[in-house]
């Protein structure tokens, strides 16, 4: 058996493990798109509990993704002399490692309310405010505007809620109430079951 044949042997091993990232990489660039968006959609979190989850997802994602791309790069520094190889092979990982953790974002997005099994809770809360708004920031008349109302929290930690809703806005008055549906979530990250509607003690 020749030198080069046992070399192929001896780093065999490493690319597997560089095809097996690329296809994981691959596959998770795809599901990054579609996962966070369909998560929110269906188990949108309150208050700031999108960024609580994506934080959560890193202590999973980031130990599998830094083995798999330290094995990935060893394959490249050893089986390639090519720079222009290493560095379209590179930024390859690179894309594919963003897509990695936006899945596993999007997969805890997702299960939060998917696997929740706890009960629901019915949130009361009083309007406190109403604006319109352009985007931007400007109090003005005109197209595109937004309407925005405040209500009082159910979290001490966050002094309002606001809300975006025409529809809403048109349908009451400061003093009236609010109520929203929640559950307390998977990964105990409360979510919304359903969204904000005028409540029946009005």
């Amino acid at each position: 058996m020749s030198k080069e044949e046992k070399e192929n042997i001896k780093w065999a091993p490493y690319g597997r493990i560089t095809a097996v990232t690329g296809l994981a990489g691959f596959i998770s660039t795809i599901l990054a798109l579609v996962l966070p968006i369909a998560g929110t959609f269906f188990y949108e979190p309150t208050f700031n509990g999108m960024t609580q989850l994506f934080f959560l997802s890193l202590y999973y994602s980031l130990p599998i993704l830094a083995l798999l791309l330290f094995m990935s790069f060893l394959e490249i520094k050893k089986r390639s002399s090519d720079g222009s190889v290493k560095k379209l092979f590179s930024t390859f990982l690179f894309v594919c490692s963003i897509g990695f953790i936006l899945t596993g974002w999007g997969v805890y997005i997702f299960t939060n309310g998917y696997l929740d099994t706890g009960k629901e809770t019915k949130r009361i809360q009083t309007v406190t405010h109403k604006s319109i708004k352009r985007p931007g920031g400007h109090r003005t008349a005109g197209h595109n505007l937004k309407y925005y109302i405040d209500v009082t929290s159910w979290r001490s930690d966050f002094p309002k809620v606001t809300i975006e809703n025409e529809d809403l806005y048109h349908s009451v008055d400061i003093g009236n109430k609010l109520e929203l549906t929640t559950k307390p979530g998977y990964w105990n990250i409360e979510w919304q079951v359903s969204g904000w509607k005028v409540s029946s003690q009005n």
